[in-house]
């Protein structure tokens, strides 16, 4: 059972981040799709 406890922390800090990763994804594409306009304009 004693192995078993890293894992969990790491799963749990992983949920904890997984919506932050997922708006930082999203401004990202937000970023990322101006900068191509700006580009083409």
């Amino acid at each position: 059972m004693a192995t078993m406890k890293p894992l969990k922390i790491i799963v749990s800090l992983l949920s904890n981040f997984a919506p932050i990763i997922e708006i930082i994804k999203i401004e990202n594409d937000k970023i990322a799709e101006s900068i191509q306009k700006k580009q083409y304009a």
